[in-house]
């Protein structure tokens, strides 16, 4: 899928991107699979909270980050750096410091095989 290399450059252009790089500092820092989980990770709670959905998969078409199959359901896939990061950065920026780092806790948790599931 081609990417909209505009919408990189305006996204980069972005009150939510600057925020982003304030949070993140080097957004290149973290591996790919972090910046696809993260995104999925968004996307999930999107839907789970009433979000725009739709305006959030045309803004991933865009950048070339789509929904693929893969052996434990879908996950996201992107085959442009530039884009990947964009849009995490982008994302991040979004919401707050304090929303990224709780992601990354739970993240450590699974990774870890202990996960602490909030009862509901």
């Amino acid at each position: 899928m081609p990417v909209n290399q505009n919408l990189i450059e305006t996204t980069k252009q972005s009150p939510e991107y600057q925020n982003g790089l304030a949070i993140l500092g080097d957004p290149d820092d973290y591996a790919g699979q972090t910046m696809m989980e993260f995104i999925g990770f968004f996307y999930v709670m999107s839907i789970r909270e009433a979000g725009n959905v739709e305006g959030l998969q045309a803004f991933l078409r865009q950048l070339g980050i789509v929904a693929q199959k893969s052996e434990r359901g879908y996950a996201f896939g992107c085959e442009d750096e530039e884009a990947l990061t964009t849009a995490f950065t982008y994302i991040v920026g979004r919401n707050s410091r304090e929303y990224f780092e709780e992601f990354l806790k739970h993240r450590a948790e699974l990774v870890a095989g202990d996960p602490q599931v909030p009862e509901q």
